[in-house]
Order: C-alpha cells, then structure tokens, then sequence
C-alpha cells in the first residue's frame, strides 16, 4: 500500500511539472 501511495504521488508530481513547464 505504501508503495503504490509512493508512486501515485511520484507521478502527481511528474505530471504536475510536465504542465507547469
């Protein structure tokens, strides 16, 4: 569970700088 928190929130955060940039 901890794991898949882990990547959810890595991808979030690559998405999120994906659009910001």
């Amino acid at each position: 569970m901890l794991t898949t928190y882990a990547t959810s929130c890595a991808l979030m955060f690559i998405a999120a700088t994906r659009c910001m940039s």
